[in-house]
């Protein structure tokens, strides 16, 4: 009788660079699942950084504890002076839920806001 060479199985097993590789990249896809839907979903109360407001500082410390749901009202000021009237101006405006804007002690309306 000939020698058979051993039976192999139908599917291979992963090895273990496949296995991490594998795991590594599901890892990365659900990150950047769980990050697109934070920015995306006006429901998830999520502000990424902004350069040109890291002169906003939030009044307390961090909290981490759970609360009932409630508001917490905050001012942010920001004062600086012009030499003459622009013709045009532009405000960025970022907020979690709700924001009320005063420019020199009169309010402004705000458009929509994707978030």
């Amino acid at each position: 009788m000939a020698n058979k060479p051993p039976e192999t199985p139908l599917r291979p097993a992963l090895k273990a660079w496949h296995t991490g590789g594998l795991v590594f990249v599901l890892v990365a896809i659900a990150i950047g699942w769980l990050t697109w839907v934070c920015t995306r979903n006006p429901n998830i109360n999520f502000l990424p950084r902004h350069g040109q407001a890291e002169w906003i500082l939030f009044p307390s410390v961090m909290d981490s504890s759970a609360h009932h749901v409630t508001t917490l009202d905050t001012i942010f000021r920001r004062e600086f002076l012009l030499n003459e009237r622009p013709q045009v101006a532009q405000l960025d405006i970022r907020a979690a839920k709700h924001a009320e804007l005063k420019i020199n002690g009169s309010s402004v309306e705000i458009g929509s806001s994707r978030n």
